[in-house]
């Protein structure tokens, strides 16, 4: 299976490379808000490519379905 997602008005953003860590184990309250839905994507995709051609962004998500 792959989804594409297209945003001709997105600033660059490479969701493989460019978003930090997260660590799911720490308590809610000594997290700082954001990442866990790239967090997840990452870990339930079996691949994610990310392109950008000024001014489109765009990013395929690829999973195995067995």
């Amino acid at each position: 299976m792959e989804i594409t997602r297209t945003d001709s008005q997105a600033r660059r953003f490479d969701p493989t490379t460019d978003a930090p860590p997260v660590d799911p184990t720490l308590p809610l309250a000594a997290r700082k808000p954001g990442g866990l839905g790239l967090h997840l994507l990452k870990n339930l995709m079996d691949r994610i490519e990310y392109h950008y051609a000024d001014p489109v962004s765009t990013i395929q998500l690829y999973k195995k379905l067995e």
